[in-house]
């Protein structure tokens, strides 16, 4: 079952745009793995398949490295995928945001899931939720 959905009929144009998804993995020893997958009609009919994992811990507060990450886009970077991830400050909770990038024109007629796993020994049995987003012009740190 995805934890996040967005599906968009708008057109960003010429204009580079940026989706800044906070989750509720915090920031205290929590292992994860998250695909996002979908369809990006406008974007030269693309498949979006991009994942990323990681392991936040106690030691990585607002760093643009939560953890040990890693990212990987199988369908290249010409179409909707995963730019970086970064955790919030501690006033914030220190969750982990990934971002994702959608090149020019390719928000129109889009269609993305995320689904996370959570099968390593720490935080086995998670259950991962969005707790905000915000679509923007840039990678800046929203929280």
């Amino acid at each position: 079952t995805p934890f996040f959905t967005y599906k968009s009929t708008a057109t960003n144009g010429s204009t580079v745009k940026y989706l800044h998804i906070k989750t509720n993995i915090h920031n205290a020893s929590a292992m994860f793995h998250i695909v996002f997958e979908g369809y990006a009609y406008n974007a030269a009919d693309k498949i979006i398949d991009s994942a990323c994992a990681g392991y936040m811990y106690n030691g990585w507060d607002n760093s643009a490295n939560p953890g040990h990450t890693q990212i990987m886009n199988n369908n290249g970077t010409d179409t909707i995928h995963i730019d970086s991830m970064y955790c919030t400050s501690s006033g914030d909770g220190e969750y982990l945001v990934i971002v994702l990038k959608f090149p020019a024109n390719a928000q129109y007629y889009c269609g993305i899931n995320a689904r996370a796993n959570m099968a390593n020994p720490s935080a086995f049995g998670f259950m991962v939720e969005e707790k905000d987003n915000s679509l923007t012009t840039s990678t800046a740190e929203v929280w």
